[in-house]
């Protein structure tokens, strides 16, 4: 029996056991996984193929077994790291859950330890078992515990816990970056959805206003814009000249008012916004300036002749 153990454990470890797995493996990954696989699974190799090195070096220099081979030795290390990988799937799936929770507490970190320690164990455990199922000589508990056990403790547990440690840091950044990139993509389409969603109201509204609200004393004063004649600069403020007799002033600047006003108060001076609907006349000459209907006058800067030449134009068509 124990024989047939060893050989179905024989069968398993062949090569076109494993090269079947892998491809399997590598079926059924998204393209993201396909790199850390890969990653995780060369480092294994050269671990492994070092341990081996290493254990044919120790038996070739001290004389500890005769006819020891590399290929040998290597079945023997791939099979342990196998088994290694085997429960590391079982880290990566709670380093999944706990990457998911927003802040890792110390709590968290003590279920890290307690669940490496149980994976070191469980692989001690069945790296022992495999080990003597697969060897010819006597298989009985007495043996596995006071012979395999103590021997593949201290071979692979440190080893083995020093892995799982790196292992599970390393899964914990990558779940937390596929979390952040899910993040990422969210914000990107509610991005978009707001981006619509202004364009949308844009065409329905706009950024001008219909009123001016000015602060005299301790109250306010509203003041339609279809009231306005023409607004001068002063200084750090404005004058407003609407129907009222004495202009009102207010605190800020024709740029800002620029943006706020309708089409029809352009620019004329760079100290001056006409409301074009009250424009009378324009006389453009070597001092071109416009009149209103009330008799004032607004001086136009020559760079602003052609600018209200063209929308007297405009609106006369």
């Amino acid at each position: 029996m124990t024989r047939s153990i060893f050989n179905r454990y024989d069968i398993c470890c062949s090569s076109k056991f494993f090269r079947t797995l892998i491809n399997n493996l590598i079926n059924n990954l998204r393209p993201s996984q396909i790199l850390p696989v890969f990653l995780l699974l060369a480092v294994v190799s050269m671990t492994a193929i070092f341990e081996t090195a290493q254990q044919l070096y120790y038996i070739n220099r001290y004389q500890l077994a005769d006819g020891a081979s590399f290929t040998e030795l290597l079945k023997y290390q791939a099979i342990k790291w196998c088994i290694w990988l085997l429960y590391a799937y079982l880290l990566f799936l709670y380093s999944r859950k706990l990457a998911a929770t927003e802040y890792i507490k110390s709590k968290d970190l003590w279920h890290v330890v307690l669940v490496i320690i149980g994976l070191v164990v469980l692989n001690i455990l069945t790296i022992s078992l495999v080990q003597m199922l697969m060897n010819q000589g006597e298989t009985s508990w007495t043996v596995f515990w006071k012979e395999y056990v103590p021997f593949i403790t201290f071979q692979k547990a440190p080893v083995y816990t020093l892995a799982y440690i790196a292992f599970t840091v390393i899964m914990i950044y990558y779940h937390k970056n596929k979390l952040l990139q899910v993040e990422v993509m969210k914000l990107g389409e509610l991005k978009q959805s707001h981006s619509e969603l202004y364009r949308h109201l844009s065409r329905s509204y706009t950024d001008q206003v219909s009123v001016l609200s000015l602060k005299v004393g301790t109250k306010q004063k509203i003041i339609p814009t279809d009231d306005i004649r023409w607004i001068e600069a002063d200084d750090y403020c404005v004058n407003i000249y609407s129907d009222n007799t004495t202009p009102d002033s207010m605190r800020t600047s024709l740029k800002a008012l620029e943006k706020q006003l309708g089409p029809h108060f352009l620019r004329v001076h760079r100290g001056a916004i006409v409301n074009m609907n009250v424009v009378q006349e324009m006389c453009a000459h070597k001092n071109s300036h416009i009149k209103l209907h009330d008799g004032t006058t607004v001086n136009v800067a020559q760079s602003k002749i052609k600018m209200v030449r063209e929308y007297i134009a405009a609106r006369a068509s």
